[in-house]
């Protein structure tokens, strides 16, 4: 050392090193234990605890002057000064420096941070020549001089070669006088290894946060400078309520501190280090952010969940506050010592965090919700404390009632809503007792860390339902009610005007005006009181009380047949006000009202006293008592069933069963017998019932007297009656085709004395078939008799839609049988012939007498007497009483068939040519015939004769004609054919007569 050097020694740095040195001669294990410790420092608690060290030893530094302090951290390039404020460096600290784990400081620094007196190690992770300013003299140590002090002792030489040449750099101190930066008392410069000592000391910088002057409150400013442009000031400063505002750059943050401390019970130091045993005292502080309110934050990101001891360990805290407390450290100053102390100061710290949140709550309600540990521990220490600090907020009755205000809730009482509604709550909260305010409610999280139950809304209005208020408060809850998903209000509460409550809107009505309250009670309904009315409980299904809605209850109509005298008059008074029309609600027809004679008779079985149809009822018909007439007025009666005149009532859907239908239609299971008939004959499936989607009905028909249908045809031409008179049902069968039927009252009507006591289906229209004018010889009078409706009730008019009618073949075969009527020759025949043309499954039962013609008429015989002749020339032979036609006929009706075919053929006669003129007039006759002088057949004389292989016999020229126009296929010829075999010169004549026909 030079003579400058011994000049500058103000710290005598020579003994120092001189002492060092002597002890690693004598004990070269000496110096590997300081050059292993050492290194374990820096490789290990110490590695990038650079910033946080130095800033520990400047707020020591300010702590010992008793005033606030300044350190500033400039990084120029490789190399990092840092310059701060208070005590400069004495002897004892660079002692301190110079020895491993000998701190200067003693219990009677009680605001000094640093406790072990390695924190100035861990500038060996940056810098391997580190120097020390200050105003009363410096000191400096290198790696390199420390090296050539002890490569060449022979005693170290081995060790310094097996250790790589790598030495303790901070056991040998040398004396430096270089000067602090002005402002400052002390300066620490730092060449910078490397490259990632660079980057190392970069990042420990940009990760200084304003929350490290918390863990340092001596110091009350914190310059960061990387780079020439590059400047932070990090500032602290103490509030009048002792809140303190941390500044970073210009934005400031305000944090609230609660700080305690004490006298540590010796017995707890009986296990720490002797130099731990000195310091007797305890300290920690819990600190939060607050805004302008003092209402706590979230933690900035920013700030590690670290527990500070009182600067960063690496022990984990995830607790919404930063924790600074003087835990017994292990001795990488990284990790709590477990022990007593430890488990002294868990309570202590617990304590304090209970007491900060209450007072918080107290000032700031549910804001502090936000410290209420809701998450999981991150560690055993923060395990412990989430434990203690959670039981000790349970017994601090810390959550808020919804009402009264303000009013504290042990966990055990409360209960928050869920979903959490304020404006609900506000309402629920005056009625359920232990609900949580609307602003605890919000802080969910917190609520399940404290062990508050939820309460489902369901559950919540479930509650309420039995407790009686007014129903203004009820308004109030649906006003509150009114955003939430209608699926969760499915049971909600309702009062009602008579004094009940009853659950889920769908259930009510809400009250209107037409109809009276009395009424409203008769009818049996649900109304909900006027002042609990609100527009939610229509959005959930609660339709208004309008007189239509009521009358369409279903559980009203199910009561009409039994109506007393009160709800009858409910009901009318309702119709009234709806101003219902016919048919529009055919369940009222149910009503019982009083009749003239007095006796109560459902109202769809009622006629309406002076109506059209009262003029042409039936004797045995009940008319309305004209008192309730006067009362209720006529629309409201006819609305509600009873009849003025005839009304039309649609079915959809209708199954075509007679049981079924009978008592719901006018001779309801009779049609749906006939048209399961029809769907049988159309080879459709009747054994399932078919549907039929539209069947219309006329009401009243059944009440019309025998005698005044004539009166009654103004009522049956009704324009809406006759259309659904003349509209056809179709009927869909399970399988098979669809038929088309007439409808039930078209059917009904068929058989109606309609026309001066004659029914349809016994009249013909005007412009029927000529066999049905014969059949059915009463004209049917025009307007009903004509058209779609007079072919829809019955009024006959074809051949075919009568046979296409299930009875309609019997039908025929009766009336041909009726002696009474007058039908030719011609329509008798060609009548039983298109019965017999039918299916033989319509054939009906043969009858017992039988038409057949009779000159150009006809008269009826016994069915026992009828042959039918298929063949002219075989009417001679067959008797009396014969009818033409062909075999089906002979099977209908089941009579004799006279058959030829036992018969021989003719024998004699000559054969001739067939005239010219005849095979001229006809092409297909033969070209010869057999004349006979006298032609016999099985031993009667005939006129002429065809074989069955169509060779001609004939006696006379009348014959000859009669067989040519058979055999030819010409039957209508055979007068013709005569009058030219008799005179061949009227040719002509009969030619121009023929263009006529």
């Amino acid at each position: 050392m030079t003579a400058a050097d011994e000049s500058a020694d103000v710290f005598g740095t020579l003994a120092l090193r001189d002492a060092v040195l002597a002890a690693w001669r004598g004990s070269p294990t000496r110096f590997r234990e300081d050059a292993n410790s050492e290194e374990d420092l820096v490789r290990g608690g110490y590695r990038d605890r650079l910033v946080v060290e130095l800033a520990q030893n400047a707020a020591d530094a300010a702590a010992r002057v008793g005033r606030p302090g300044r350190v500033r951290f400039r990084l120029r390039a490789d190399r990092l000064e840092v310059s701060n404020t208070g005590s400069a460096l004495d002897a004892a600290g660079v002692e301190s420096l110079a020895a491993l784990r000998a701190s200067a400081k003693r219990d009677g620094d009680a605001d000094q941070v640093g406790r072990f007196g390695v924190g100035f190690a861990a500038v060996l992770a940056v810098c391997d020549s580190p120097e020390l300013r200050s105003s009363q003299g410096g000191v400096r140590f290198s790696a390199a001089e420390t090296l050539a002090a002890v490569q060449h002792e022979p005693s170290l030489a081995a060790e310094v070669e097996r250790r790589g040449h790598q030495v303790p750099i901070l056991r040998l101190p040398f004396p430096d006088s270089t000067a602090p930066d002005a402002g400052y008392d002390t300066t620490v410069v730092l060449q910078l290894r490397d490259p990632d000592a660079v980057a190392l000391v970069h990042r420990l910088l940009a990760e200084v946060d304003a929350a490290l002057l918390l863990a340092l409150p001596s110091l009350s400013e914190v310059v960061v400078e990387t780079g020439a442009h590059h400047r932070r000031t990090l500032g602290c400063t103490q509030t009048g309520d002792g809140d303190v505002v941390l500044s970073d750059d210009g934005r400031s943050a305000r944090w609230k501190v609660q700080r305690s401390g004490g006298e540590v019970p010796p017995e707890l130091l009986a296990d720490r280090p002797a130099e731990e045993r000195s310091r007797r005292t305890w300290s920690l502080a819990w600190a939060f952010p607050v805004d302008a309110e003092r209402r706590p934050t979230r933690l900035p990101s920013t700030v590690p969940p670290l527990l500070h001891a009182p600067t960063p360990t690496d022990e984990p805290l995830a607790l919404p506050a930063l924790l600074l407390a003087s835990f017994p450290l292990d001795p990488s100053r990284r990790h709590v010592a477990a022990g007593p102390l430890t488990d002294f100061l868990v309570d202590r710290a617990a304590d304090a965090y209970v007491a900060a949140v209450a007072e918080t709550a107290s000032e700031c309600g549910a804001a502090a919700a936000v410290l209420v540990p809701d998450r999981a521990p991150a560690g055993p220490v923060d395990g412990r404390l989430r434990s203690a600090v959670l039981a000790g907020l349970r017994d601090r009755a810390l959550v808020r009632a919804a009402a009264p205000p303000h009013r504290g809730l042990p966990v055990e009482d409360a209960f928050a809503l869920d979903p959490a509604l304020p404006e609900v709550i506000a309402v629920l909260g005056l009625v359920l007792d232990g609900l949580v305010d609307a602003d605890w409610s919000q802080a969910r999280p917190a609520l399940a860390a404290l062990g508050v139950r939820e309460l489902p809304l369901a559950d919540a209005l479930d509650a309420v339902a039995d407790v009686a208020r007014p129903p203004e408060w009820w308004r109030d809850l649906y006003q509150a009610l009114r955003s939430v998903e209608p699926h969760l209000l499915e049971g909600l509460p309702v009062p009602l005007v008579d004094g009940r409550t009853v659950r889920g809107p769908r259930t009510a009505l809400l009250p209107g005006v037409e109809v009276p309250a009395g009424d409203l009670a008769a009818l049996g309904r649900r109304i909900v009181h006027p002042d609990a009315s609100h527009p939610l409980l229509e959005r959930l299904g609660c339709a208004p009380a309008d007189a239509r809605s009521l009358l369409a209850d279903r559980q009203l109509l199910d009561r009409l047949p039994d109506a007393d005298a009160e709800l009858v008059s409910a009901v009318l008074r309702t119709v009234a006000a709806a101003g219902l029309e016919p048919e529009e609600v055919p369940e009222l027809a149910a009503l019982p009202l009083p009749a003239a004679d007095g006796e109560r008779v459902a109202a769809g079985e009622l006629v309406l006293p002076g109506s059209p149809l009262s003029e042409v009822r039936a004797a045995h018909v009940p008319v309305v008592d004209r008192g309730v007439v006067a009362e209720f007025g006529e629309d409201a009666l006819v609305a509600v069933g009873v009849l003025d005149r005839l009304r039309v009532r649609a079915y959809h859907d209708v199954e075509i069963d007679p049981d079924a239908l009978a008592g719901v239609l006018l001779e309801g299971a009779a049609w749906a017998e006939d048209v399961l008939d029809r769907v049988a004959d159309a080879g459709g499936d009747a054994e399932l019932p078919p549907v039929a989607p539209d069947v219309p009905t006329v009401l009243g028909l059944d009440r019309v007297a025998d005698d005044a249908w004539s009166r009654a045809h103004v009522l049956l031409s009704d324009p809406e009656v006759a259309r659904a008179l003349s509209a056809q049902v179709v009927v869909h069968p399970v399988s098979g085709r669809s038929v088309t039927v007439p409808g039930p009252s078209a059917w009904w009507l068929r058989e109606a004395p309609l026309f001066d006591g004659v029914s349809p289906v016994g009249t013909h229209s005007a412009d029927a078939e000529l066999p049905l004018a014969q059949l059915y010889p009463v004209v049917a009078p025009p307007g009903l008799g004509e058209g779609r409706l007079a072919r829809a009730i019955g009024v006959r008019s074809t051949v075919a839609d009568l046979l296409a009618e299930p009875d309609g073949p019997g039908e025929v075969l009766d009336r041909l049988a009726d002696a009474d009527l007058q039908v030719s020759a011609e329509h008798t025949v060609g009548l039983y012939r298109a019965v017999a043309a039918l299916d033989p499954d319509r054939w009906p039962t043969p009858p017992a007498a039988v038409r057949i013609p009779a000159g150009t008429g006809s008269r009826v015989v016994p069915a026992a007497t009828v042959t039918v002749v298929v063949r002219p020339h075989h009417l001679p032979l067959a008797g009396p009483d014969v009818l033409p036609g062909v075999a089906d006929v002979a099977e209908l009706l089941e009579v004799g068939l006279w058959d030829a075919d036992g018969a021989p053929d003719p024998v004699g006669g000559v054969s001739r040519a067939v005239p010219e003129v005849a095979r001229s007039w006809l092409p297909d006759v033969p070209a010869v015939f057999t004349e006979h002088d006298d032609l016999e057949v099985g031993g009667r004389s005939v006129a002429w004769w065809v074989t069955d292989d169509g060779a001609v016999h004939a006696a006379t020229t009348e014959g000859l004609a009669r067989a040519l126009a058979w055999a030819g296929g010409s039957w209508e010829s055979r007068y013709e054919l005569a009058c030219l075999l008799a005179d061949p010169d009227r040719a002509d004549e009969l030619a121009t007569e023929r263009a006529f026909g």
